[in-house]
């Protein structure tokens, strides 16, 4: 089945160029012929509707689908396409409701939680600053987090789950344990 024959699926950017949701939906990175932003698109088998989840007017650069067919994802912001501001993390819910976990880190590393007791589960572990924070981010914010979109305080959905040092070179290269 053609999903589309008007768009571009660059793969040389081989980390998750297409992936699935449970039930069925495509998702995928793409772009138009002759442009540079590459759109993070949706497409459902059953309707055929090819949609969008993060638009090609965002700095993005990794996304990942969570079962339900919600999406954690890294950028950055930025002016005429520049993508130089300043980096985020965020989550876009399945009914496409967005959230910022997280912002002003130079590399987040993250990875989907797998719960086969819970798998529709879309909690996240995560390594970068604290996301509930009131200082400003830096190398002692850093440590390793679970954020948890279900819960309903949005305080409640960040959990640290390691005693945070300042010396995060320890987590970033596995030398802790």
């Amino acid at each position: 089945e053609c999903v589309t024959n008007q768009h571009e699926v660059r793969t040389w950017d081989t980390k998750r160029v297409m992936q699935f949701d449970a039930s069925g939906k495509l998702y995928f990175r793409a772009a138009l012929p002759m442009q540079a932003k590459e759109v993070f698109y949706q497409y459902d088998p059953v309707t055929r509707a090819l949609s969008e989840k993060v638009n090609g007017n965002i700095c993005w650069r990794d996304v990942q689908v969570t079962p339900r067919g919600s999406l954690f994802y890294t950028g950055t912001t930025g002016s005429n396409g520049d993508c130089g501001g300043t980096s985020f993390f965020r989550y876009v819910s399945a009914d496409n409701r967005l959230t910022e976990i997280a912002r002003d880190w130079w590399n987040f590393k993250y990875l989907a939680e797998q719960d086969p007791d819970d798998p529709t589960n879309e909690r996240i572990i995560f390594y970068g600053p604290d996301p509930n924070s009131t200082s400003a981010y830096g190398w002692d914010t850093a440590c390793l987090y679970r954020y948890n979109p279900a819960a309903e305080d949005p305080a409640a959905r960040v959990e640290r789950l390691v005693e945070c040092n300042t010396d995060p070179y320890r987590y970033v290269f596995g030398t802790d344990t």
